[in-house]
C-alpha cells in the first residue's frame, strides 16, 4: 500500500475508469467531473489517500479530505477481480490508522464498498454502523397526485441564494436529535448547515443544482416552513439532495407535497429518474418515498468514528 501523493496520475487510469463506469451503472451517476478532480489533485500530489499497488497495477484506492478537527472519507474502490474484504479492511483500516491521531471526527459514506463494516476492522477503533438506502423512481408514469392538506396555506417559490440563511437555521432546527445529525455533524449548527447548503448549490460534488426544481414553502410570517435542494447527477438523473419540513407541518402533507412538486421540476428539466439516499432508522421518511414511488435500489453504511 501506498500513499496517493506516491501515485502518478496514469497509475489510476484503470481505477478510475473502472469506478466511473461502476457508479454509473449501479447509483446511474456521472462520476466522471470526480475523477477529473481526483486526477487532476494527485498530479498536484495535493490529495490524501492510499493506493493498493499490485504487480505495479493500482487495484484500488481511497482518498479523504480534513476539514478542521474532521477527515471526509470520499471515495474507497476496488476493483473487479480484486475486491475482497482483505483489501477493502487494508484500505479503510489504513485511513483509519493515518487520520485517527490528527482528528477527532471521521465521517464516511461509502457507496461502492462490497463488504459491511461488520466484516471489516477486526483491529483498532470500531465505527457507529448507520445502514441507508439508494432509492429510485422514474420521472414519467405513476406521475405523484396533488393531495389537499394543511400545507394549502403556504407560499411555495423556487430557490434562491437570498433563502441561505433561512435554509440553514431551518436544516438545524428539523436535525436536532435526528439520527442524521450524528451521521453528518454540519446538521448541528447553522453555521455547519449553511456550508452544507452552499457545497449543494454552488458546487458539483453532489451533482449540477438545479433551481427550478429545488423549492421553499413559507408561512404568512415568512417563516421558512419547508425546503428541498434537487441536482442533476447524470445526463437523464436527478437526485434530491435534502428535503426537510419544519416540526410543527408534519402531518400537513407538506413533505409530500414537496417531494411532488421537486420531481416535477425535475422532469420538466429533462431528468428521467430520480434518486435520494435515507438512513434506515429514519422509517417515516422511508415510508413516504415508497409511498412516493421510490424503490431501494442500493443498500449501503455511513459510518463514523468520533
Amino acid at each position: 500500500m501506498r500513499a496517493l501523493r506516491e501515485i502518478e496520475p496514469a497509475g489510476l487510469e484503470e481505477v478510475l475508469t473502472e469506478a466511473t463506469l461502476a457508479w454509473e451503472r449501479r447509483l446511474h451517476w456521472d462520476f466522471r467531473g470526480t475523477a477529473d478532480l481526483i486526477r487532476n489533485y494527485v498530479a498536484m500530489q495535493a490529495l490524501e489517500g492510499l493506493a493498493l499497488v499490485e504487480r505495479g497495477r493500482v487495484t484500488g484506492y481511497c482518498y479523504w479530505v480534513e476539514e478542521g478537527p474532521k477527515t471526509l472519507l470520499g471515495d474507497l474502490f476496488v476493483r473487479e477481480g480484486f475486491r475482497d474484504r482483505e483489501r477493502e479492511d487494508l484500505l479503510l483500516g489504513g485511513m483509519v490508522k493515518v487520520v485517527r491521531r490528527r482528528v477527532r471526527r471521521v465521517e464516511a459514506q461509502l457507496m461502492q464498498m462490497e463488504c459491511r463494516a461488520a466484516a471489516l476492522l477486526r483491529e483498532g477503533p470500531r465505527p457507529l454502523v448507520f445502514p441507508r438506502l439508494f432509492m429510485m423512481r422514474p420521472c414519467a408514469g405513476g406521475e405523484m397526485e396533488s393531495r389537499r392538506g394543511g400545507w394549502m396555506e403556504l407560499e411555495f417559490g423556487t430557490w434562491s441564494m437570498r433563502w441561505m440563511e433561512a435554509a440553514a437555521r431551518l436544516i438545524a432546527e428539523v436535525y436536532a436529535g435526528h439520527v442524521d445529525s450524528e451521521i453528518n455533524d454540519q446538521y448541528r449548527t447553522v453555521g455547519g448547515s449553511a456550508r452544507f447548503v452552499q457545497n449543494i448549490v454552488q458546487y458539483p460534488g453532489c451533482g449540477e443544482f438545479v433551481p427550478r426544481a429545488s423549492f421553499v414553502a413559507r408561512d404568512g410570517q415568512g417563516m421558512m416552513a419547508g425546503l428541498t435542494l434537487a441536482t442533476r447527477v447524470a445526463a437523464r438523473t436527478g437526485h434530491i439532495a435534502q428535503i426537510c419540513v419544519r416540526g410543527e407541518w408534519r402531518g400537513s402533507g407538506l413533505a409530500y407535497e414537496m417531494l411532488r412538486r421537486t420531481v416535477a421540476g425535475l422532469r420538466e428539466a429533462g431528468v428521467e429518474e430520480v434518486s435520494l439516499t435515507v438512513t434506515e432508522e429514519n422509517e417515516r421518511a422511508v415510508a413516504l418515498y415508497e409511498r412516493s414511488g421510490f424503490h431501494p435500489i442500493h443498500r449501503f453504511e455511513a459510518l463514523v468514528w468520533e
